[in-house]
Protein backbone atom coordinates (compact mmCIF):
# COMPACT_ATOMS: atom_id res chain seq x y z
CA UNK A 1 0.00 0.00 0.00
CA UNK A 2 1.54 3.49 -0.99
CA UNK A 3 1.71 5.71 1.51
CA UNK A 4 -0.50 8.64 2.18
CA UNK A 5 2.07 11.40 1.91
CA UNK A 6 3.36 10.02 -1.20
CA UNK A 7 -0.18 10.23 -2.65
CA UNK A 8 -0.47 13.48 -1.13
CA UNK A 9 2.60 14.81 -3.16
CA UNK A 10 1.69 12.86 -6.72
CA UNK A 11 -1.75 14.61 -6.33
CA UNK A 12 -0.17 18.22 -6.31
CA UNK A 13 -0.64 19.53 -9.96
CA UNK A 14 2.21 21.05 -11.79
CA UNK A 15 1.27 24.39 -13.30
CA UNK A 16 2.70 26.58 -15.59
CA UNK A 17 3.07 29.99 -13.19
CA UNK A 18 6.29 31.03 -15.93
CA UNK A 19 5.78 34.34 -17.96
CA UNK A 20 6.40 33.41 -21.08
CA UNK A 21 7.08 36.01 -23.39
CA UNK A 22 7.23 33.70 -27.22
CA UNK A 23 5.41 30.71 -27.14
CA UNK A 24 6.82 28.31 -30.09
CA UNK A 25 4.50 25.30 -29.78
CA UNK A 26 1.27 24.26 -27.53
CA UNK A 27 -0.44 20.40 -27.14
CA UNK A 28 -1.71 17.73 -25.15
CA UNK A 29 -0.10 14.69 -23.51
CA UNK A 30 -2.44 12.08 -21.74
CA UNK A 31 -5.23 13.96 -22.91
CA UNK A 32 -5.08 16.22 -19.90
CA UNK A 33 -1.77 18.15 -19.35
CA UNK A 34 -1.15 20.93 -22.01
CA UNK A 35 2.79 21.55 -22.78
CA UNK A 36 3.86 25.27 -23.70
CA UNK A 37 7.53 25.54 -25.12
CA UNK A 38 8.45 28.80 -25.86
CA UNK A 39 10.66 31.76 -24.07
CA UNK A 40 10.63 32.85 -20.72
CA UNK A 41 11.23 36.55 -19.86
CA UNK A 42 14.73 34.65 -18.24
CA UNK A 43 15.70 34.27 -22.49
CA UNK A 44 15.43 30.97 -21.42
CA UNK A 45 14.52 28.36 -24.05
CA UNK A 46 11.58 25.96 -21.35
CA UNK A 47 9.36 23.11 -21.39
CA UNK A 48 6.14 24.01 -19.67
CA UNK A 49 3.29 21.94 -18.05
CA UNK A 50 -0.03 22.51 -16.61
CA UNK A 51 -1.30 19.32 -15.00
CA UNK A 52 -5.39 19.29 -13.89
CA UNK A 53 -5.85 20.28 -10.61
CA UNK A 54 -6.99 17.73 -8.05
CA UNK A 55 -4.99 18.86 -4.56
CA UNK A 56 -7.83 21.58 -3.84
CA UNK A 57 -10.35 18.77 -3.52
CA UNK A 58 -9.65 16.93 -0.63
CA UNK A 59 -12.88 15.05 -0.77
CA UNK A 60 -11.76 13.65 -4.04
CA UNK A 61 -7.97 13.01 -3.02
CA UNK A 62 -9.79 11.27 0.04
CA UNK A 63 -11.92 8.71 -2.20
CA UNK A 64 -9.57 8.41 -4.59
CA UNK A 65 -6.74 7.57 -2.29
CA UNK A 66 -9.48 4.75 -0.61
CA UNK A 67 -9.68 3.66 -4.75
CA UNK A 68 -5.42 3.33 -4.53
CA UNK A 69 -6.06 0.92 -1.22
CA UNK A 70 -8.73 -1.27 -3.15
CA UNK A 71 -6.61 -1.66 -6.11
CA UNK A 72 -3.66 -2.77 -4.29
CA UNK A 73 -5.37 -4.91 -2.18
CA UNK A 74 -7.55 -6.64 -4.91
CA UNK A 75 -7.04 -7.47 -9.06
CA UNK A 76 -9.15 -4.40 -9.66
CA UNK A 77 -7.22 -3.51 -13.22
CA UNK A 78 -7.50 0.76 -13.94
CA UNK A 79 -9.54 0.04 -17.38
CA UNK A 80 -12.25 -1.39 -14.94
CA UNK A 81 -12.97 2.77 -13.30
CA UNK A 82 -14.29 3.75 -17.12
CA UNK A 83 -16.50 1.09 -16.92
CA UNK A 84 -20.07 3.24 -15.32
CA UNK A 85 -21.78 -0.04 -14.33
CA UNK A 86 -18.21 -1.52 -12.38
CA UNK A 87 -17.46 2.05 -11.10
CA UNK A 88 -20.55 1.81 -9.51
CA UNK A 89 -20.43 -1.78 -8.33
CA UNK A 90 -17.08 -0.91 -6.71
CA UNK A 91 -18.75 2.07 -5.06
CA UNK A 92 -21.18 0.47 -3.88
CA UNK A 93 -19.21 -2.53 -2.14
CA UNK A 94 -16.22 -0.43 -0.55
CA UNK A 95 -18.56 2.89 0.31
CA UNK A 96 -17.21 5.24 -1.80
CA UNK A 97 -18.78 8.53 -3.59
CA UNK A 98 -19.86 7.29 -7.08
CA UNK A 99 -21.10 10.79 -8.53
CA UNK A 100 -17.86 12.72 -7.30
CA UNK A 101 -15.73 9.73 -8.58
CA UNK A 102 -17.50 9.31 -12.06
CA UNK A 103 -17.80 13.24 -12.96
CA UNK A 104 -13.80 12.82 -12.34
CA UNK A 105 -13.00 9.65 -13.68
CA UNK A 106 -10.47 10.85 -16.63
CA UNK A 107 -8.80 13.08 -14.27
CA UNK A 108 -8.80 9.76 -11.68
CA UNK A 109 -7.52 7.63 -14.13
CA UNK A 110 -4.64 9.87 -15.43
CA UNK A 111 -3.40 10.62 -11.37
CA UNK A 112 -3.79 7.02 -10.28
CA UNK A 113 -1.50 5.90 -13.36
CA UNK A 114 1.09 8.61 -11.95
CA UNK A 115 1.01 6.96 -8.20
CA UNK A 116 1.25 3.90 -9.58
CA UNK A 117 3.71 4.22 -11.97
CA UNK A 118 6.34 5.59 -9.23
CA UNK A 119 7.49 8.50 -11.90
CA UNK A 120 5.57 11.19 -9.26
CA UNK A 121 6.21 14.09 -10.38
CA UNK A 122 7.95 13.32 -13.83
CA UNK A 123 5.11 11.21 -14.69
CA UNK A 124 4.08 13.97 -17.45
CA UNK A 125 7.56 13.90 -19.19
CA UNK A 126 7.30 10.23 -19.36
CA UNK A 127 4.41 10.34 -21.39
CA UNK A 128 5.10 12.79 -24.01
CA UNK A 129 6.17 10.90 -26.83
CA UNK A 130 8.98 13.56 -28.22
CA UNK A 131 10.79 13.66 -25.20
CA UNK A 132 14.11 11.04 -25.72
CA UNK A 133 15.37 11.53 -22.01
CA UNK A 134 14.36 13.19 -18.77
CA UNK A 135 17.72 14.20 -16.56
CA UNK A 136 17.49 15.32 -12.22
CA UNK A 137 21.03 16.04 -11.63
CA UNK A 138 20.56 16.97 -7.92
CA UNK A 139 17.98 17.77 -5.01
CA UNK A 140 16.56 21.10 -5.56
CA UNK A 141 16.46 21.83 -9.46
CA UNK A 142 14.27 21.49 -12.30
CA UNK A 143 13.96 18.63 -14.39
CA UNK A 144 15.91 18.92 -17.55
CA UNK A 145 14.28 17.23 -21.17
CA UNK A 146 15.99 16.51 -24.34
CA UNK A 147 13.26 17.06 -26.63
CA UNK A 148 12.67 15.33 -30.37
CA UNK A 149 11.35 18.60 -31.99
CA UNK A 150 14.39 20.97 -29.88
CA UNK A 151 17.00 18.72 -30.08
CA UNK A 152 19.92 21.02 -30.22
CA UNK A 153 20.18 21.65 -26.96
CA UNK A 154 18.54 20.50 -23.03
CA UNK A 155 15.33 22.15 -21.98
CA UNK A 156 14.52 23.23 -18.88
CA UNK A 157 11.00 22.50 -17.67
CA UNK A 158 8.78 23.68 -14.68
CA UNK A 159 8.70 20.16 -13.01
CA UNK A 160 10.69 21.49 -9.55
CA UNK A 161 12.18 18.46 -7.21
CA UNK A 162 13.15 18.87 -3.74
CA UNK A 163 15.55 16.18 -1.81
CA UNK A 164 12.16 14.03 -1.00
CA UNK A 165 10.85 14.11 -4.21
CA UNK A 166 13.57 12.57 -5.75
CA UNK A 167 14.73 10.10 -3.15
CA UNK A 168 11.04 8.95 -3.57
CA UNK A 169 11.08 8.54 -7.04
CA UNK A 170 14.33 6.62 -7.49
CA UNK A 171 13.53 4.30 -4.35
CA UNK A 172 10.38 3.50 -5.91
CA UNK A 173 11.55 2.65 -9.53
CA UNK A 174 14.40 0.99 -8.44
CA UNK A 175 11.88 -1.84 -6.37
CA UNK A 176 9.92 -1.92 -9.40
CA UNK A 177 12.81 -2.52 -11.53
CA UNK A 178 13.49 -5.27 -8.92
CA UNK A 179 16.98 -3.99 -8.24
CA UNK A 180 18.56 -2.64 -4.70
CA UNK A 181 19.15 1.01 -4.07
CA UNK A 182 20.72 2.27 -1.04
CA UNK A 183 23.70 3.36 0.54
CA UNK A 184 25.46 0.21 0.14
CA UNK A 185 24.44 0.00 -3.17
CA UNK A 186 24.44 3.92 -4.37
CA UNK A 187 23.59 3.12 -8.35
CA UNK A 188 21.26 1.37 -10.74
CA UNK A 189 21.48 1.05 -14.11
CA UNK A 190 18.42 -0.73 -15.39
CA UNK A 191 15.13 -1.46 -17.58
CA UNK A 192 11.42 -0.71 -16.09
CA UNK A 193 8.45 -2.68 -16.92
CA UNK A 194 7.38 0.33 -19.34
CA UNK A 195 10.50 -0.01 -21.95
CA UNK A 196 11.65 3.29 -20.25
CA UNK A 197 15.72 2.65 -18.54
CA UNK A 198 16.55 4.60 -15.52
CA UNK A 199 20.31 5.38 -14.19
CA UNK A 200 19.94 6.56 -11.03
CA UNK A 201 22.46 7.51 -7.90
CA UNK A 202 21.17 7.65 -3.99
CA UNK A 203 22.40 10.20 -1.82
CA UNK A 204 26.29 11.86 -1.55
CA UNK A 205 28.00 8.36 -1.95
CA UNK A 206 28.98 8.36 -5.59
CA UNK A 207 27.82 12.01 -6.08
CA UNK A 208 28.88 15.80 -4.78
CA UNK A 209 25.12 16.90 -4.75
CA UNK A 210 22.94 14.04 -3.57
CA UNK A 211 20.56 11.98 -5.42
CA UNK A 212 20.68 12.38 -9.53
CA UNK A 213 18.28 10.60 -12.11
CA UNK A 214 18.38 10.00 -15.44
CA UNK A 215 15.81 8.09 -17.66
CA UNK A 216 15.93 6.95 -21.41
CA UNK A 217 12.65 7.01 -22.63
CA UNK A 218 11.20 3.99 -25.13
CA UNK A 219 10.01 5.55 -28.13
CA UNK A 220 6.49 3.74 -29.07
CA UNK A 221 7.19 5.43 -32.54
CA UNK A 222 10.63 5.65 -33.00
CA UNK A 223 11.86 8.20 -35.93
CA UNK A 224 11.52 6.97 -39.06
CA UNK A 225 14.03 7.75 -41.88
CA UNK A 226 12.02 10.35 -43.39
CA UNK A 227 11.57 11.82 -40.16
CA UNK A 228 15.90 11.81 -39.91
CA UNK A 229 15.49 13.84 -43.41
CA UNK A 230 13.60 15.82 -42.72
CA UNK A 231 15.42 16.82 -39.33
CA UNK A 232 18.59 16.72 -41.61
CA UNK A 233 20.66 14.27 -39.78
CA UNK A 234 20.91 12.72 -43.23
CA UNK A 235 19.73 13.54 -46.78
CA UNK A 236 17.55 11.67 -48.71
CA UNK A 237 20.34 10.74 -50.97
CA UNK A 238 22.23 8.90 -48.86
CA UNK A 239 19.23 7.53 -46.67
CA UNK A 240 18.18 5.81 -50.27
CA UNK A 241 21.74 4.93 -50.66
CA UNK A 242 21.94 3.06 -47.56
CA UNK A 243 18.58 1.77 -48.36
CA UNK A 244 20.09 0.15 -51.30
CA UNK A 245 23.00 -1.61 -49.53
CA UNK A 246 20.46 -2.69 -47.02
CA UNK A 247 18.19 -4.43 -49.33
CA UNK A 248 21.73 -6.39 -50.66
CA UNK A 249 22.08 -7.56 -47.04
CA UNK A 250 25.26 -5.09 -46.57
CA UNK A 251 27.31 -4.76 -43.47
CA UNK A 252 27.06 -0.95 -42.02
CA UNK A 253 28.31 0.04 -39.21
CA UNK A 254 27.29 3.80 -37.74
CA UNK A 255 30.15 5.20 -35.44
CA UNK A 256 29.27 8.55 -33.56
CA UNK A 257 29.67 9.41 -29.92
CA UNK A 258 27.35 9.72 -26.84
CA UNK A 259 24.22 11.10 -28.11
CA UNK A 260 24.84 11.39 -31.59
CA UNK A 261 21.92 9.84 -32.59
CA UNK A 262 23.91 6.41 -33.05
CA UNK A 263 21.01 4.55 -32.25
CA UNK A 264 18.53 6.45 -33.61
CA UNK A 265 19.71 6.21 -37.61
CA UNK A 266 20.11 2.14 -36.70
CA UNK A 267 16.89 1.93 -35.64
CA UNK A 268 15.54 3.88 -38.65
CA UNK A 269 17.32 1.74 -41.23
CA UNK A 270 15.66 -1.33 -39.52
CA UNK A 271 12.67 0.10 -40.84
CA UNK A 272 13.69 -0.37 -43.92
CA UNK A 273 14.23 -4.20 -43.96
CA UNK A 274 11.69 -6.36 -45.95
CA UNK A 275 8.93 -7.21 -43.77
CA UNK A 276 9.26 -11.22 -44.31
CA UNK A 277 12.69 -11.06 -43.45
CA UNK A 278 14.15 -12.41 -40.36
CA UNK A 279 16.05 -9.97 -38.03
CA UNK A 280 17.88 -11.00 -34.83
CA UNK A 281 18.83 -7.93 -32.57
CA UNK A 282 21.44 -8.20 -30.03
CA UNK A 283 21.35 -5.79 -27.21
CA UNK A 284 22.48 -5.50 -23.38
CA UNK A 285 20.44 -2.45 -23.64
CA UNK A 286 17.02 -2.83 -25.16
CA UNK A 287 16.27 0.07 -27.04
CA UNK A 288 15.38 -1.14 -30.84
CA UNK A 289 11.85 -1.38 -31.39
CA UNK A 290 10.70 -3.38 -34.22
CA UNK A 291 7.28 -4.52 -32.98
CA UNK A 292 5.67 -3.66 -36.28
CA UNK A 293 8.16 -6.54 -37.74
CA UNK A 294 6.18 -10.19 -37.39
CA UNK A 295 9.55 -11.86 -37.89
CA UNK A 296 11.94 -9.77 -35.13
CA UNK A 297 13.63 -11.67 -32.98
CA UNK A 298 14.87 -9.53 -29.71
CA UNK A 299 17.88 -10.95 -27.72
CA UNK A 300 18.70 -8.92 -24.41
CA UNK A 301 22.39 -9.87 -21.79
CA UNK A 302 21.40 -11.08 -18.06
CA UNK A 303 23.91 -10.04 -15.17
CA UNK A 304 22.83 -11.93 -12.61
CA UNK A 305 23.66 -11.01 -8.99
CA UNK A 306 26.66 -12.14 -7.04
CA UNK A 307 24.00 -12.54 -4.53
CA UNK A 308 21.96 -15.04 -6.80
CA UNK A 309 22.62 -18.37 -8.70
CA UNK A 310 21.92 -18.57 -12.28
CA UNK A 311 24.31 -17.82 -15.39
CA UNK A 312 25.68 -14.56 -16.81
CA UNK A 313 24.68 -14.72 -20.47
CA UNK A 314 26.46 -11.56 -22.40
CA UNK A 315 26.76 -10.40 -25.75
CA UNK A 316 29.57 -12.69 -26.93
CA UNK A 317 26.88 -15.50 -25.82
CA UNK A 318 24.23 -14.01 -27.60
CA UNK A 319 25.64 -13.19 -30.88
CA UNK A 320 26.97 -17.25 -31.20
CA UNK A 321 23.55 -18.11 -29.90
CA UNK A 322 21.98 -15.76 -32.70
CA UNK A 323 23.38 -17.21 -35.69
CA UNK A 324 21.71 -20.78 -34.94
CA UNK A 325 18.54 -18.84 -34.97
CA UNK A 326 18.79 -18.20 -38.92
CA UNK A 327 18.70 -14.50 -39.39
CA UNK A 328 18.35 -13.24 -42.34
CA UNK A 329 19.81 -9.80 -40.72
CA UNK A 330 22.07 -10.22 -37.63
CA UNK A 331 21.90 -6.74 -35.47
CA UNK A 332 23.79 -6.01 -32.86
CA UNK A 333 22.58 -2.38 -31.03
CA UNK A 334 26.04 -2.00 -29.88
CA UNK A 335 29.50 -3.70 -30.37
CA UNK A 336 32.57 -3.10 -27.75
CA UNK A 337 34.27 -6.44 -27.85
CA UNK A 338 34.67 -10.02 -29.14
CA UNK A 339 31.14 -9.89 -30.66
CA UNK A 340 32.55 -7.47 -33.02
CA UNK A 341 34.12 -10.76 -34.69
CA UNK A 342 31.05 -13.00 -34.81
CA UNK A 343 29.33 -9.82 -36.33
CA UNK A 344 31.66 -9.73 -39.28
CA UNK A 345 31.13 -13.55 -39.44
CA UNK A 346 27.45 -13.48 -39.90
CA UNK A 347 28.50 -11.01 -42.77
CA UNK A 348 30.96 -13.73 -44.32
CA UNK A 349 27.94 -16.05 -44.78
CA UNK A 350 26.02 -13.64 -46.06
CA UNK A 351 23.54 -12.26 -43.57
CA UNK A 352 23.03 -8.51 -43.25
CA UNK A 353 24.99 -6.74 -40.45
CA UNK A 354 24.62 -3.66 -38.76
CA UNK A 355 25.88 -2.36 -35.36
CA UNK A 356 26.77 0.88 -33.94
CA UNK A 357 29.92 1.68 -32.85
CA UNK A 358 31.47 4.16 -29.94
CA UNK A 359 34.00 6.37 -31.85
CA UNK A 360 34.53 9.80 -33.42
CA UNK A 361 35.79 8.40 -37.02
CA UNK A 362 35.63 6.01 -39.44
CA UNK A 363 39.75 5.20 -38.90
CA UNK A 364 38.94 5.10 -35.46
CA UNK A 365 36.43 2.20 -36.10
CA UNK A 366 38.90 -0.03 -37.94
CA UNK A 367 41.59 0.92 -35.52
CA UNK A 368 39.61 -0.38 -32.34
CA UNK A 369 38.49 -3.36 -34.59
CA UNK A 370 42.28 -4.46 -35.75
CA UNK A 371 43.71 -4.12 -32.02
CA UNK A 372 43.02 -6.77 -29.04
CA UNK A 373 40.43 -7.87 -27.65
CA UNK A 374 38.72 -7.77 -31.33
CA UNK A 375 41.81 -8.60 -33.17
CA UNK A 376 39.70 -8.85 -37.23
CA UNK A 377 42.45 -9.33 -39.80
CA UNK A 378 42.26 -6.78 -42.54
CA UNK A 379 40.70 -9.85 -44.51
CA UNK A 380 37.91 -9.85 -43.30
CA UNK A 381 37.82 -5.94 -42.37
CA UNK A 382 36.66 -6.47 -46.25
CA UNK A 383 33.14 -7.73 -45.42
CA UNK A 384 32.12 -4.04 -43.95
CA UNK A 385 30.68 -2.34 -46.37
CA UNK A 386 29.62 0.96 -44.92
CA UNK A 387 30.29 3.30 -42.09
CA UNK A 388 28.55 5.95 -41.21
CA UNK A 389 30.26 8.53 -39.14
CA UNK A 390 27.39 11.08 -36.95
CA UNK A 391 28.29 13.44 -34.89
CA UNK A 392 26.38 16.56 -33.02
CA UNK A 393 27.79 20.11 -34.97
CA UNK A 394 27.39 23.58 -34.95
CA UNK A 395 25.36 25.25 -37.51
CA UNK A 396 25.55 28.65 -39.13
CA UNK A 397 23.54 30.14 -36.75
CA UNK A 398 25.42 28.44 -33.39
CA UNK A 399 23.04 26.02 -32.57
CA UNK A 400 23.87 22.55 -32.55
CA UNK A 401 22.25 19.57 -34.52
CA UNK A 402 23.10 15.99 -34.95
CA UNK A 403 24.46 15.07 -38.02
CA UNK A 404 25.86 12.19 -40.59
CA UNK A 405 29.35 14.33 -41.20
CA UNK A 406 31.20 11.26 -43.42
CA UNK A 407 29.96 8.03 -44.96
CA UNK A 408 32.95 5.52 -46.02
CA UNK A 409 32.97 2.39 -47.95
CA UNK A 410 35.53 -0.10 -47.25
CA UNK A 411 37.71 -1.25 -50.57
CA UNK A 412 39.86 -3.79 -50.74
CA UNK A 413 43.72 -2.88 -51.41
CA UNK A 414 45.98 -6.06 -52.54
CA UNK A 415 47.34 -7.36 -48.44
CA UNK A 416 44.98 -4.18 -47.71
CA UNK A 417 42.64 -2.29 -46.89
CA UNK A 418 41.55 1.39 -48.31
CA UNK A 419 38.92 3.87 -46.39
CA UNK A 420 37.07 5.36 -49.59
CA UNK A 421 35.27 8.46 -48.43
CA UNK A 422 31.57 8.76 -49.75
CA UNK A 423 30.27 11.47 -49.00
CA UNK A 424 31.03 14.68 -46.43
CA UNK A 425 28.83 17.29 -44.57
CA UNK A 426 29.65 20.82 -45.42
CA UNK A 427 28.77 23.51 -43.04
CA UNK A 428 27.90 26.28 -45.19
CA UNK A 429 25.37 24.65 -46.87
CA UNK A 430 24.20 21.96 -43.98
CA UNK A 431 24.00 18.96 -46.13
CA UNK A 432 26.11 15.82 -47.08
CA UNK A 433 28.03 16.05 -50.59
CA UNK A 434 27.70 15.08 -53.21
CA UNK A 435 24.39 15.51 -53.83
CA UNK A 436 24.20 14.12 -57.31
CA UNK A 437 23.22 10.49 -58.01
CA UNK A 438 25.30 9.90 -60.68
CA UNK A 439 28.18 11.29 -58.29
CA UNK A 440 27.56 9.12 -55.95
CA UNK A 441 27.11 6.33 -58.09
CA UNK A 442 30.68 6.87 -60.08
CA UNK A 443 32.33 7.40 -56.86
CA UNK A 444 30.87 4.07 -55.19
CA UNK A 445 32.98 1.35 -54.83
CA UNK A 446 30.13 -1.42 -53.39
CA UNK A 447 27.67 -0.22 -56.05
CA UNK A 448 30.55 -0.42 -58.58
CA UNK A 449 30.77 -4.63 -57.58
CA UNK A 450 27.09 -4.65 -57.48
CA UNK A 451 26.88 -3.39 -61.05
CA UNK A 452 29.09 -6.25 -61.92
CA UNK A 453 28.53 -8.63 -59.80
CA UNK A 454 24.94 -8.63 -60.90
CA UNK A 455 25.48 -7.95 -64.72
CA UNK A 456 23.59 -4.32 -64.54
CA UNK A 457 24.18 -1.13 -65.55
CA UNK A 458 25.28 2.04 -63.36
CA UNK A 459 21.92 4.55 -65.04
CA UNK A 460 19.81 1.07 -63.52
CA UNK A 461 21.79 1.86 -60.42
CA UNK A 462 20.80 5.17 -60.49
CA UNK A 463 17.39 4.45 -61.31
CA UNK A 464 17.22 2.46 -58.45
CA UNK A 465 18.14 4.94 -56.14
CA UNK A 466 16.23 7.80 -56.95
CA UNK A 467 13.18 5.50 -56.69
CA UNK A 468 14.25 4.98 -52.96
CA UNK A 469 14.97 8.68 -52.43
CA UNK A 470 11.56 9.90 -53.95
CA UNK A 471 9.63 7.18 -51.44
CA UNK A 472 11.08 8.75 -48.53
CA UNK A 473 10.64 12.29 -49.85
CA UNK A 474 6.92 11.46 -50.37
CA UNK A 475 6.96 10.11 -46.88
CA UNK A 476 8.56 13.58 -45.23
CA UNK A 477 4.88 14.22 -43.61
CA UNK A 478 3.59 10.51 -42.85
CA UNK A 479 2.71 9.37 -39.36
CA UNK A 480 4.56 6.34 -38.05
CA UNK A 481 2.40 3.63 -39.08
CA UNK A 482 2.06 5.51 -42.69
CA UNK A 483 5.44 4.98 -43.34
CA UNK A 484 5.77 1.25 -41.96
CA UNK A 485 3.02 0.83 -44.47
CA UNK A 486 4.49 2.33 -47.43
CA UNK A 487 7.67 0.16 -46.83
CA UNK A 488 5.31 -2.83 -46.81
CA UNK A 489 3.52 -1.96 -50.19
CA UNK A 490 6.35 -1.25 -51.58
CA UNK A 491 8.22 -4.85 -50.87
CA UNK A 492 4.86 -6.40 -51.54
CA UNK A 493 4.63 -4.91 -54.91
CA UNK A 494 8.39 -6.23 -55.75
CA UNK A 495 7.37 -9.56 -54.59
CA UNK A 496 3.89 -9.98 -57.03
CA UNK A 497 6.42 -8.56 -59.82
CA UNK A 498 9.08 -11.06 -58.99
CA UNK A 499 6.63 -13.68 -59.02
CA UNK A 500 4.51 -12.34 -62.46
CA UNK A 501 7.99 -12.27 -64.32
CA UNK A 502 8.97 -16.00 -63.25
CA UNK A 503 5.69 -17.19 -64.11
CA UNK A 504 6.28 -15.90 -67.92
Amino acid sequence: MYEKLHVQKVFQATKCNEKINKILKKYTTSGLVEVTIGINDKDELLYCIDEPEMDKNERLIEEVTKLIDIIFSTDIDLSEIYNPRRLKELSSKYQLDYHLLSSNVTKIVYFLNKVLSGYGKIYPLTRDKYIEEIVVNKPGSYALIFHRLYNHTWIKTNVFLDDKDIDDIVIRLSRIAGKELSIAHPYIEAPLPDGNRIAATFSNEITRFGTSLVIRKHLEEPLTPSDLVRNKLISSLYMAYLWLLLRLRATIIIAGPTASGKTTLLQALLMLIPPTDRVVTIEDTPEINLRYHDNWDSLVTRIIPGTSSGENINLLDLTKFALRRRPDYFVIGEVRGEEARTLIHAAASGHGALTTFHADSALSVIQRLKAAPISIGESFLQLIWSIVVLKRVKNRDGTYARRVVELYEIKPASDRIELLKIAEWNKEVDKLLPDSVEELVNKSYRLDTISKMLYISKNEIVHDIIELKDIIEKCIKCQYTTFINTIRKYYNEKQIKAINNENR
